[in-house]
């Protein structure tokens, strides 16, 4: 499915840069306007939603059941992103032109600056009032707020009129003043929404005057540009070490205690599971939306890992090492998708480094223990932006940057249907700036050819998967097995109804304001100086790309809004950053060079200054093994056969070894320790004779697999062995005395109800005849008529 070459198609627009009409406000100034009124918006409409769903935030209560209002945080979501970033920057654009025809068009920047200033003083304000009796809670930010909006509103009506304003004109004189003023009002404005120690703020105060110090002196200045061999020699190392930094070879740590789904390395079990107990099913033979239980973070992903197991054994240990490998490679890609953008090597070389420490050395949980987080779930549209950013930046490779994002594309539409969301956004942001670009009579044939392209492409990787399935089974795929887990968790399910809550002040909302402006700077671009998009055509693609995944990818901590969790969706929004510092430190203006890279290094360094101390976590990498004597090849042997998380779990793996010898397929039923029974299979390279691949996966949609597991239940004949446990027996005991109970009427969330269910009906054909015992209270049963 390979496209013509690039050479083919209808060339890009192209024209030197255009003069701004006299009837049209600067571009920086709209943006800023804009920009400012979208976070007001936001600000107002943040506080009235949740003030008005909880009364009383002070009070346990209510921050307790703060966290369970999903269906405001959603709201929220889409209102920020469909319904005020776009109105806002409207009303910014429009409120700036009309002063821009003006007589006071001079001083619209000095207006603006001063709108912006103002609102970050009041989030300074609202957020320095802690101790006063009023608080810094949403109800005050609403407050303030709307003082400040009225304040604003008036202002810019008062500009817009068609007769001077004397002090706004005469603080026209003082530009660079009151710029200088807004941006350390801003930058005071970021870090509220940081947690910082008493040292680290210090640091953070005096980088910053550093900062300023450095770019005022060196601003002007060119940065170095390394020539061949040099430049791609420091690719090439900066590609290794970026790999190196990243794997964490530990993962977790053994215990002599009982593991539990609260603390480490039950936690990690606990993520682990859900996708390599689906997984080792498949190995075991079954086949996913047949036979084989499915995961609810996808199909493909599933099969992909099932093809990794072929070459390495499947454990805890080499499933931590697979994550911290596709991060290392995730953050490798960031890196090439900056070069192929343009970004000097003397820029993206220390925000990748910037990166690995505050997006994984910073993690509160290493690079392996929650894999669900990570590239297996979010990294595909990164790969569709690399393989359009190298199809734009190299003509060469354009038929294979092309194919490439085809088939990236069509590996998300069976891979999960979140994957295949976030990539379809994604390629919806490449294809539209890329189609904006092209001369007007080109755009929709362009557009409809790439759009038939990319249906196609998702089409035959579901005909692919299906005659697969089908050729190995005689059964096409049943996709409503998948479907089960989405309306089990989007569709008002109990699995949906867990949810987490964000921190007051969390660095969250900041991040998705980022989103929200680059979102209406790119707009703005595109369409008031499309000559200017099509002079960085290349970078302007891909901050459309990285802008539309990381509003992707924040959709995720909507939901799982908790702090912890924001650096596994920030990847975007820190390659973002860097490309338009690039495309600043282009600029002909001194002023928008050196505000710029301020801004940016500061910023970079209140995030560096909040991840930081991360030695602890940097002595478990992989660069850090591969030193002279770091125990490189001991880290990666432990890894590859990992001691247990379960201390029980290697007397249930020697007693199928004793009473069920050369069985790959096995029967075991521990209803109160379903990660235990996870990990006896991993460890003794067997599975489930059951369609059951982690009991606490499929017990959030039990009638699903009630009818497979009937099916199953019945193929059992009499003198077949199972592994069991003193919980199982006092289990049974207790659903006897509840005769005509019905475990799948009443499904918990924890695992218990679907292997109740499993229980009942073996009891219904079978009675357990004990054959042998064991330590940590195991059982060899055999089904007895």
């Amino acid at each position: 499915m390979a496209l013509p070459p690039a050479a083919t198609d209808p060339p890009l627009a192209h024209a030197a840069p255009e003069a701004v009409p006299a009837d049209r406000a600067a571009l920086g100034s709209a943006l800023a306007l804009s920009a400012t009124l979208a976070v007001g918006a936001f600000a107002a409409a943040l506080g009235l939603a949740l003030v008005l769903l909880h009364p009383d935030p002070g009070s346990l209560s209510a921050r307790l059941g703060a966290q369970q209002h999903q269906g405001a945080k959603t709201a929220l979501y889409l209102l920020g992103f469909a319904v005020l970033t776009p109105a806002a920057g409207l009303a910014g654009v429009r409120s700036a032109d009309r002063i821009a025809r003006g007589p006071n068009a001079r001083a619209l920047g000095p207006l603006v600056a001063i709108v912006a200033a103002a609102l970050a003083a009041v989030l300074v304000l609202v957020r320095g009032s802690t101790l006063l009796p009023w608080g810094d809670g949403l109800a005050v930010v609403l407050v303030g707020v709307v003082v400040w909006a009225a304040g604003a509103a008036a202002a810019l009506a008062r500009a817009a009129r068609g007769r001077p304003w004397p002090l706004l004109l005469a603080l026209a004189e003082r530009r660079a003043a009151v710029g200088v003023g807004a941006g350390v009002a801003v930058f005071a404005a970021v870090l509220c929404f940081t947690h910082l120690s008493a040292g680290a703020a210090a640091a953070v105060v005096a980088g910053s005057v550093a900062i300023v110090a450095a770019v005022a002196r060196l601003g002007d200045r060119r940065l170095p540009i390394l020539r061949r061999p040099w430049g791609p020699a420091v690719d090439v190392a900066a590609l290794v070490l970026i790999v190196l930094a990243i794997p964490d070879l530990v993962v977790f740590e053994a215990s002599a205690a009982l593991p539990n789904v609260f603390t480490e390395p039950g936690i990690i079990q606990f993520h682990h599971d859900f996708l390599l107990g689906p997984t080792n099913q498949v190995l075991g033979g079954g086949t996913l939306l047949v036979d084989s239980p499915v995961s609810q973070y996808g199909v493909g992903s599933v099969y992909f890992l099932a093809a990794v197991f072929q070459l390495a054994p499947i454990g805890y240990g080499t499933y931590g090492l697979l994550d911290g490998v596709l991060t290392g490679l995730l953050f490798a890609a960031g890196y090439a998708v900056l070069r192929l953008a343009g970004a000097s090597r003397a820029v993206a070389v220390p925000a990748l480094a910037l990166g690995v420490v505050a997006l994984v050395l910073a993690l509160d949980y290493p690079v392996g223990a929650l894999p669900q987080q990570g590239p297996l779930r979010f990294g595909l549209p990164l790969a569709l932006i690399l393989a359009t950013v190298a199809e734009l930046r190299r003509p060469r490779w354009a038929p294979a940057g092309a194919t490439a994002g085809l088939v990236v594309l069509g590996v998300s539409s069976v891979w999960a249907l979140e994957a295949f969301a976030f990539t379809a956004m994604t390629l919806t942001a490449l294809l539209g700036a890329r189609a904006w670009l092209r001369p007007p009579g080109h755009r929709r044939s362009w557009l409809l050819r790439r759009i038939v392209l990319a249906a196609a492409a998702c089409a035959a990787a579901h005909v692919l998967l299906a005659g697969a399935t089908l050729a190995a089974t005689g059964s096409l795929p049943d996709w409503g097995q998948y479907l089960a887990y989405l309306r089990a968790f989007l569709g008002g399910g109990e699995a949906g109804e867990l949810t987490y809550g964000f921190e007051p002040w969390s660095p969250g909302l900041p991040l998705a304001v980022g989103y929200a402006v680059s979102a209406v700077a790119l707009v703005l671009v595109g369409v008031r100086r499309p000559a200017l998009a099509a002079h960085h055509a290349t970078p302007w693609v891909a901050l459309a790309g990285l802008t539309a995944y990381g509003i992707a990818l924040l959709s995720y901590t909507q939901n799982r809004s908790s702090t912890y969790l924001l650096p596994y969706v920030a990847l975007p929004a820190l390659l973002a950053a860097v490309l338009w510092t690039s495309v600043l430190l282009r600029s002909r203006e001194p002023t928008v060079r050196r505000g710029g890279l301020a801004f940016a290094l500061g910023l970079g360094l209140v995030v560096l200054a909040s991840a930081l101390p991360v030695g602890e976590r940097f002595s478990r990498t992989a660069l850090a093994h591969a030193r002279p004597g770091g125990g490189l090849p001991d880290a990666l042997s432990r890894l590859w056969d990992p001691p247990p998380i379960d201390p029980r779990a290697p007397e249930g793996e020697r007693l199928l070894d004793r009473h069920l010898p050369g069985q790959e397929r096995v029967l075991i039923l521990l209803p109160r320790s379903p990660q235990l029974a996870v990990e006896i299979l991993l460890r003794s390279g067997r599975s489930n004779a059951l369609p059951v691949g982690n009991p606490v996966e499929e017990s959030f949609v039990p009638t699903t697999w009630a009818p497979p597991l009937r099916r199953a239940i019945a193929r059992l004949e009499p003198g077949t062995r199972i592994l069991v446990n003193r919980d199982t027996f006092a289990t049974l005991t207790a659903l006897r005395a509840r005769p005509g109970f019905d475990p799948l009427a009443d499904p918990q969330i924890g695992g218990n109800a679907l292997e109740d269910w499993i229980l009942l009906e073996l009891d219904r054909r079978f009675d357990l005849r004990l054959l042998a015992g064991g330590r940590a209270g195991f059982v060899v049963a055999e089904l007895a008529r």
